[in-house]
């Protein structure tokens, strides 16, 4: 049971590009080339420049105790082919006010598209109270109760074991997401499950802006062929 890592790292030519090796990469490279282990030359922090459209999903705690679950957010983005790269997990027994502030953070560490949380348990108060401190921030919440923990792990397996999902191998929290993800349903607690599935299941729902585009060119050049114009 092996997650599909990328290289984080980045290394600077002589001071000239930067580059971020993949150690395994999806099916596809951002420019459309199918690549293994090779590297993609990017400029400056690699995510901006693979136009990734980021996303945050999260799993919430009722309380903070010893023996409750953990809240756990993923941060990804999915690039104009459809990947999902992981940037970014966080993990704790927060309360509320905790529980706001974290997210915070990440918002203005990240600045998602949207920020997606489960409709339940310390969830919807921080939505509520993050609007209320923030208006402009985005965040919802979404329903959890498309079928159950199971058909949820079994529906996002396939788009982790295809290699459409993506980890950053030097992460340090990879070892402990990689656990909790892949010794399902034989772990203590299922958040990381919940997480991620909230963020893939919405980013993947989302049409990259670069599709969009090439959309609305496809349809100008076939109006100008259809009508006869050049």
């Amino acid at each position: 049971r092996e997650l599909c890592t990328y290289d984080e790292r980045l290394y600077h030519d002589d001071g000239g590009p930067v580059y971020a090796k993949l150690k395994r990469a999806p099916r596809t490279a951002p420019n459309g080339q199918v690549i293994e282990g090779k590297l993609i030359r990017v400029n400056g922090e690699w995510y901006k420049d693979m136009d990734l459209l980021v996303g945050i999903g999260g799993d919430t705690a009722m309380k903070k105790g010893q023996e409750n679950d953990y809240t756990v957010f993923y941060v990804g983005g999915l690039d104009r082919h459809g990947n999902l790269w992981m940037l970014d997990r966080s993990k704790g027994k927060w309360g509320l006010t905790e529980l706001v502030e974290e997210i915070t953070l990440l918002y203005f560490k990240w600045k998602p598209y949207t920020i997606w949380i489960e409709d339940a348990s310390s969830g919807t108060p921080a939505v509520e109270s993050l609007l209320a401190l923030l208006p402009s921030m985005p965040a919802i919440t979404v329903p959890t109760d498309q079928g159950g923990k199971r058909s949820r792990a079994h529906a996002m397996s396939a788009h982790i074991h295809s290699g459409q999902i993506v980890f950053p191998s030097h992460a340090e929290w990879l070892e402990d997401s990689k656990f909790f993800l892949t010794h399902y349903p034989n772990v203590p607690h299922d958040d990381d499950i919940d997480s991620l599935f909230i963020l893939q299941e919405q980013l993947f729902l989302v049409m990259h802006p670069a599709q969009i585009e090439r959309r609305n060119l496809d349809d100008a050049c076939w109006f100008e062929r259809w009508t006869g114009h050049q």
